[in-house]
């Protein structure tokens, strides 16, 4: 491992990133980290420019093609790696646009709403002895969404679910139902659909508001799907916020 000193941040740098990333493209992702923010690659906390907080550098590489992505994380989150990561060449050319997304609408015990999404595409695998993440998840963490824990009981997991700022969802007459991020892109997009029951489409149509859940092996194809999600919330891959739901016409 080689750490090295840049303004008052420490930047660890693992020796088989030094052999597969030019010296010229590693110095300019450094100067990088100094005079912008930080977001962490595994927990998605921000870390200011200027922050004297130590960091790792992440190299994720697509076996089957050249593509590499140079990431940072906490130090005290994971260590400097390289990591295989398979996909990544269609997620960095397409912006993540060409992820198998897989979603459906529920309604929980307790009457409330709820659209859970998952992609097929995990960007960053992490060791056994790392919480698993992904580049949304970091995103999603760091936007106001909040990590579904079973702390206190399945019935609670969803109920204290924080409001992310500036997310909104809107659902026109056609079904279309668009969820976006505070900065106005697209999270998810779909239609409702002719599989969703009568009754539920209703329940959608008079909500003012809905439970955003997103993460990763949350079983979408599962017939107990609530059950995936509980697996999921105990694996520590399950995250959530409430979303403002808004009737109108298309595009609204």
């Amino acid at each position: 491992m080689r750490s090295t000193v840049e303004g008052v941040r420490v930047v660890e740098v693992h020796q088989a990133i030094t052999e597969l990333v030019p010296r010229d493209q590693l110095q300019a992702f450094r100067r990088e980290l100094e005079t912008t923010e930080l977001v962490c690659i595994v927990c998605g906390e921000e870390e200011p420019a200027g922050s004297s907080e130590a960091v790792t550098l992440q190299l994720l590489v697509d076996p089957d093609s050249e593509t590499s992505a140079l990431h940072a994380a906490h130090r005290r989150c994971a260590p400097s790696a390289v990591h295989s990561q398979p996909g990544l060449a269609a997620v960095l050319d397409d912006d993540g646009s060409s992820a198998d997304v897989r979603w459906y609408p529920m309604q929980l015990p307790g009457g409330e709403l709820v659209v859970v999404w998952e992609s097929s595409i995990q960007l960053v695998a992490w060791d056994s002895n790392t919480e698993p993440a992904t580049i949304s998840i970091a995103t999603l963490l760091r936007d106001g969404f909040g990590l579904v824990t079973l702390a206190s009981s399945p019935a609670e997991a969803f109920s204290d679910l924080p409001a992310a700022p500036g997310w909104s969802a809107s659902l026109d007459e056609t079904d279309l139902l668009v969820i976006r991020t505070p900065t106005r892109e697209t999270a998810l997009e779909c239609t409702l659909g002719l599989a969703v029951p009568d009754e539920l489409r209703a329940a959608f149509h008079a909500a003012r508001e809905l439970i955003a859940l997103t993460g990763s092996g949350l079983q979408v194809d599962s017939d107990d799907r609530l059950g995936g999600l509980l697996e999921a919330a105990v694996a520590g891959t399950l995250l959530g916020a409430r979303v403002p739901l808004t009737i109108g016409p298309p595009g609204g």
